[in-house]
């Protein structure tokens, strides 16, 4: 086992000695024969996507279902710190979004046995213990199941998967106003290799977290929620640094699986980009009722190996007031940013611009995802000015697709069929959840002034925090609203902080979808009794008046 893993890092380690960020690449699901590889291999594909994330797989898949000849490049390069590698399916599938919700909702069923009692259960043994290995297995087991499923989905389609590497070489073949791109492949495990012609390109290659290169050790002994997924054994008592949503979704179930969690953030804003109202909410939940220790306005000096202690690591740090502390961890998880893993694609060779994250620069013709280069386009994290979320990718890979194959629709209307990146909702899964669509309190104020933006609020109370008597301070609902005209307040933006939070805001945004959401819509739905979402639509109470939002009776 420790030779598999010291192989796997010498990989990741010959990787990181060629660029900043690894490419992570998509494999094409079906292998070509050996009767037929030779014709295949000279037959020019319609479409290659580079990338095996939701977002290449879902514009492969719909490209092959309206007839297009499709591969898809995919090869994950092990993590520079851990040598921890996955299957298809991309990050959300592997170390995102699916195994994050899965220690999310375990660490949720702790909180519900702590306080089972108050519900009249007896729970024999005294209180419970959270097993790391056997819920590790289970979540592996999963996303195993999913990557086979995305396999299986390409082979259906007859889409050729290639587990490799790819990346541009230039142009060859096709006509002179629209040339052939070329692209060659290779498993850098098995030193097989491939070369393709395609007459159209996506690249949805995603990201990678980026380690802090201005903190000594944190290279070589931290871990990132590239590994944390798929650690064997618990972290133990971790140091999350960083103060985005991954880092406090990381923190906040480690805590709630029982796990000592700290947060050391350089600035002493949390889920920046977000909210600041709900974002300080959420950090007052993880620290009052999750015991979350939140290190503000500190940055990291070296992370040090102490493997003779009880804790193997010592970080170092500075404060804002330029004092410096230590203490000792088990882990420290860095979640201090991505970067595009577009640095091995050779995207010089055909003319296509990245910015200085590594994105891919689109927007050509009104589409984000075209690039300057025709045939050329980008979807997901690896687009600049895109929304880094699942289902966008998704929804934009599709739509891409139906724009280049969809032979029954008009060239009119296939422009128009383009993603809207505009109100998309979201949910940071931390132990209080907080989703949100539409715009912010501030950003409705810099956009409309204050005079213009009326806020409707409340202070709730959830009905998993009645009977254990849990503080409802930070459950909040707030609705942005614009001014007023012919009768109607349009609705700008929808906030709430509470347990399935997600759940709530995904219907609601569908109303914020239809361009023409109002206040008065909310205020005129039935609500279903006794729910939190019931509560958006008795919102009644606004900022300006000066009224306490707290909610009390039905």
């Amino acid at each position: 086992m420790l030779a598999r893993i010291e192989a796997k890092i010498a990989l990741a380690k010959a990787f990181s000695s060629r660029t900043s960020g690894s490419a992570t690449f998509i494999p094409a699901v079906r292998s070509l024969s050996s009767s037929d590889s030779a014709a295949a291999a000279a037959a020019p594909f319609d479409l290659a996507v580079i990338g095996g994330g939701s977002g290449g797989l879902a514009c492969a898949k719909e490209a092959a279902e309206l007839g297009a000849r499709v591969c898809v490049f995919d090869f994950v390069p092990p993590s520079p710190t851990r040598g921890t590698s996955w299957g298809l399916g991309g990050t959300c599938v592997n170390v995102g979004c699916i195994p994050k919700k899965l220690m999310h909702l375990a660490a949720g069923v702790g909180d519900t046995l702590r306080h089972a009692g108050a519900y009249g259960w007896q729970l024999d043994g005294g209180a419970p213990r959270h097993d790391w290995e056997a819920l590790s297995g289970a979540v592996k087991q999963h996303v195993k199941s999913l990557n086979f499923g995305h396999r299986s989905q390409l082979m259906q389609r007859n889409i050729d998967y290639c587990n490799m590497l790819a990346k541009f070489e230039g142009y060859e073949g096709g006509t002179p106003d629209r040339p052939l791109l070329a692209l060659s492949a290779t498993n850098p495990k098995t030193g097989r290799s491939r070369r393709v012609l395609a007459a159209n390109a996506v690249v949805a290659v995603g990201g990678r977290p980026s380690l802090p290169a201005d903190v000594p050790g944190a290279a070589q002994l931290g871990i990132t929620s590239d590994d944390l997924f798929w650690l064997p054994r618990s972290p133990g008592r971790t140091l999350v640094v960083g103060g985005g949503y991954v880092a406090l979704e990381c923190a906040g179930f480690l805590a709630g699986l029982g796990l000592q969690a700290e947060v050391m953030v350089r600035t002493d804003v949390c889920l920046r980009g977000f909210d600041r109202q709900m974002a300080n909410l959420v950090v007052d939940f993880m620290r009052q009722h999750c015991g979350v220790k939140f290190h503000l306005g500190c940055k990291p000096m070296a992370v040090t190996d102490q493997s003779g202690s009880a804790s193997g690591l010592r970080v170092d740090w500075r404060n804002a007031d330029g004092e410096t502390n230590s203490a000792a961890f088990d882990s420290v998880l860095f979640a201090t940013g991505r970067r595009a893993v577009t640095a091995d694609l050779n995207l010089d060779a055909i003319g296509v611009a990245v910015d200085s994250a590594g994105r891919v620069v689109g927007g050509e013709d009104g589409q984000l995802e075209k690039t300057s280069v025709p045939g050329v386009f980008a979807i997901g994290d690896a687009l600049q000015n895109g929304v880094e979320l699942t289902p966008v990718a998704i929804r934009a890979g599709k739509l891409l697709a139906r724009r280049l194959f969809d032979k029954t629709v008009s060239a009119e209307s296939a422009t128009a069929a383009t993603m809207d990146y505009s109100n998309v909702a979201t949910t940071v899964f931390t132990p209080l959840e907080y989703a949100c669509v539409g715009l912010s309190e501030e950003a409705a104020l810099t956009k409309l002034g204050p005079n213009a933006v009326e806020v409707y609020h409340a202070v709730y109370t959830p009905y998993e925090f009645v009977l254990p008597h849990l503080d409802q301070t930070q459950c909040y609902i707030k609705a942005i609203c614009g001014p007023s005209s012919s009768g109607r307040q349009p609705l700008l933006g929808l906030h709430v902080t509470g347990p399935n939070a997600g759940e709530i805001v995904q219907g609601f945004a569908a109303l914020l979808r239809t361009g023409t959401a109002a206040y008065e819509d909310l205020a005129g739905t039935v609500g279903i009794h006794p729910t939190s979402a019931e509560e958006i639509t008795k919102l009644w109470i606004t900022k300006k008046s000066g009224l306490s939002p707290m909610i009390t009776g039905c």
